[in-house]
């Protein structure tokens, strides 16, 4: 400011009581051609941001979004920080309506193996849309990076509002991530091993193997130090490290 002082992100949106806003000056869209090209931000957008704002005000509570408190701690303070209270608030009015349409149709599916694939998917697409998504600049990285690529939340000055029901099917598309769900279900009823050789990567099909529930013989979400096992009945034990105190893994 005038005075020579620095005022931190945090510190006035404490001050001011306020949670970050974000000003759209400009939208990337897909030409008739194929191209990517640049737009400003219109009145005109702005109206068609506004009647999504509208109908997701009619239809919150027809739809299932969650609305969970924020727990402040080790990676969500920096959150908290910036006066997030509720995991709903790391959303755009749009991104609420469409992944609250979305998920309720998907819940809707009669087939329950189905709609749980699909939901997978919807929810893996979520780390791509959001406001804590940035925009890589990079020129031969144009796109909106993972929220989780440093495993963490970090609330951003500069964000971009990324359209999940895209056409193109890029990295931010649901159809996108619903191809990973399709992709992991093959790997199951046809799974490989990788190897490197000479530099560059080759698949090896598992004879004979699937990946199936009756292939399971047990699967527990609890501590290692309360088992039921029997001394001796184990003969290997793999991990994946780092657990112990870092919080994002464990």
């Amino acid at each position: 400011c005038s005075n020579g002082h620095t005022h931190y992100v945090q510190e006035t949106l404490k001050r001011l009581d306020e949670k970050p806003k974000f000003e759209s000056y400009a939208i990337r869209y897909l030409t008739d051609r194929g191209d990517k090209k640049f737009k400003e931000f219109t009145e005109e957008d702005e109206k068609v941001a506004k009647q999504a704002g509208q109908k997701l005000e009619q239809e919150f509570e027809n739809l299932p979004i969650p609305t969970q408190k924020i727990i402040s701690g080790d990676k969500t303070s920096r959150l908290t920080a910036r006066n997030y209270e509720h995991y709903n608030e790391l959303f755009t009015d749009r991104q609420l309506l469409t992944y609250g349409i979305l998920f309720k149709r998907a819940r809707e599916i009669s087939d329950d193996n189905l709609s749980e694939f699909i939901i997978t998917g919807i929810s893996n697409s979520l780390k791509r849309n959001s406001l804590l998504v940035k925009w890589n600049y990079h020129e031969n990285h144009k796109k909106a990076e993972n929220v989780f690529a440093r495993k963490s939340y970090i609330p951003r000055v500069h964000t971009v509002e990324t359209n999940p029901v895209n056409s193109d099917e890029n990295v931010v598309s649901v159809n996108n991530f619903l191809d990973f769900v399709t992709k992991a279900k093959d790997y199951c009823q046809n799974p490989f091993e990788k190897l490197k050789e000479n530099g560059s990567t080759k698949e090896y099909p598992i004879q004979d193997e699937r990946i199936a529930e009756n292939n399971l013989w047990s699967l527990n979400c609890k501590t290692s130090e309360n088992t039921e096992l029997e001394s001796g009945e184990v003969d290997y034990v793999i991990t994946d490290p780092p657990y112990y105190d870092n919080i994002q893994y464990s």
